[in-house]
């Protein structure tokens, strides 16, 4: 009985160690790309190490951290009823975030 909870002990210890130090991890190898084919433009040379480089346009801008208060649209739900949470703000569309919502000290609060 000993002996079976020594060998199982060991069993596991080594299971554990030999998980952490990876050696039952694959490794992987990567492959260059192949070269572009014929008559296509070959592919732009890689930045220089430490600059970025973004190969499509930039982000889309966030949204307006003022309020943009307009009409809403036609496609737009009816307007909520105004939550007693809002302190008296009215609901209103905002049309730089295309929702319904609440602005409270800045913040634009969606709520539907």
């Amino acid at each position: 009985m000993m002996l079976r909870k020594v060998l199982a002990g060991a069993a596991l210890v080594g299971g554990l160690t030999s998980g952490a130090m990876g050696l039952g991890a694959a490794s992987a190898i990567a492959e260059p790309a192949p070269p572009p084919a014929p008559g296509q433009p070959a592919p732009p040379p890689p930045p220089p190490p430490g600059q970025m480089w973004h190969p499509g346009p930039p982000p889309p801008a966030a949204p307006p951290a003022e309020p943009n208060v307009g009409q809403p649209p036609a496609w737009a739900p009816p307007k909520p009823v105004d939550p007693s949470w809002a302190n008296g703000q009215p609901q209103v569309w905002d049309q730089g975030w295309n929702h319904w919502g609440v602005w409270q000290n800045g913040v634009f609060i969606p709520t539907y």
